[in-house]
């Protein structure tokens, strides 16, 4: 069955503290449970914070007037030191349909550069056990390229890694 998604910005006028919690849910479900767990006042920052943009995916439901179709995934780009970066996640349920390569596309369409990182780890596991697989090859279909900057976490034993995705020349 093909099911349409809309992508829909959050604003000051659409923020909620139940927008907030489902995009907190998201991460913490989708990430390895070694990472910190995002707070309410991180997505507020994201919302009102200047040179952020929060992004997020719901299913288009029969009825399009009952807009209370579930968050599903998000993308959140922030403007930092003159480059655009990205963090993104989709709920497990609904990966494997393009809607991360959505959310990239419309980032894309916004700069000329885009940044992120990586856990390129498969031996992590997620909250509820399941293991962690590592985004890196999803990445790599969408354009990004893997950098030579690996950071490790604070107080984590974790190591990111870089990647990049550049505009084509014309």
């Amino acid at each position: 069955m093909n099911q349409s998604f809309d992508i829909e910005k959050i604003t000051v006028e659409t923020f909620s503290p139940a927008v907030a919690r489902r995009i907190i849910e998201i991460a913490y479900n989708e990430y390895p449970e070694q990472l910190d767990r995002l707070q309410q006042r991180h997505i507020l920052q994201w919302v009102i914070g200047e040179n952020h943009e929060l992004v997020v995916v719901k299913p288009i439901t029969a009825n399009e007037k009952e807009n209370n179709s579930p968050i599903i995934g998000f993308i959140h780009l922030s403007l930092h030191e003159g480059k655009m970066w990205f963090s993104m996640a989709i709920e497990r349920k609904y990966q494997r349909r393009g809607i991360g390569t959505a959310l990239l596309n419309y980032a894309k369409q916004k700069t000329n550069e885009l940044h992120g990182w990586i856990i390129p780890d498969d031996s992590l596991k997620k909250p509820d056990g399941t293991p962690y697989y590592s985004p890196k090859k999803f990445y790599l279909k969408n354009g990004f390229e893997l950098t030579d900057n690996f950071m490790p976490l604070r107080g984590k034993r974790i190591v990111v890694q870089e990647i990049v995705w550049r505009k084509p020349s014309p």
